[in-house]
């Protein structure tokens, strides 16, 4: 028979995409363990309201004031904002290698961009750096000059 007709992944681990019958689905499920994971599951926990849960996550090296909120246990007062940030949260892809780190990119429904920073520790990688971006780009430009 074919080699990698039980069924292999993505065509015989063709890059280890999805298979077609689950090619509709968006962003594939990333599997616990990775980058994309973990900021999925971060999104999901953020938007649930448990931050308690989503504190876990977070990196306890992490420099953004927010999620130095999260780790003092401060997030209630900013709870509101971040679900407001996070709403409609979508995954663009996978994560991207930027040295140590990993960058995911996520839209929200305000079509602002969302640059989650995630670095290993250990088995498991934890929130290092969130930064919100309105899809207008005259912030960044300014900034980087």
């Amino acid at each position: 028979g074919f080699p990698g007709a039980g069924g292999a992944p993505g065509g015989g681990g063709r890059g280890g995409f999805p298979g077609a019958s689950s090619g509709a689905k968006k962003a594939k499920d990333a599997q616990p363990g990775t980058p994309e994971h973990t900021a999925d599951d971060f999104v999901a926990k953020m938007l649930a309201g448990d931050t308690k849960s989503a504190a876990k996550m977070v990196s306890s090296r992490a420099r953004t004031p927010a999620l130095k909120e999260l780790l003092d246990g401060k997030a209630a007062k900013s709870s509101g904002q971040w679900k407001q940030v996070l709403q409609g949260a979508n995954r663009l892809g996978a994560a991207r290698s930027v040295r140590s780190d990993r960058v995911v990119n996520f839209s929200n429904s305000k079509q602002q961009s969302i640059r989650m920073t995630l670095r290993r520790q250990g088995k498991e990688y934890k929130v290092f750096n969130i930064t919100f971006a309105n899809s207008s780009t005259k912030k960044k430009k300014r900034s980087s000059r």
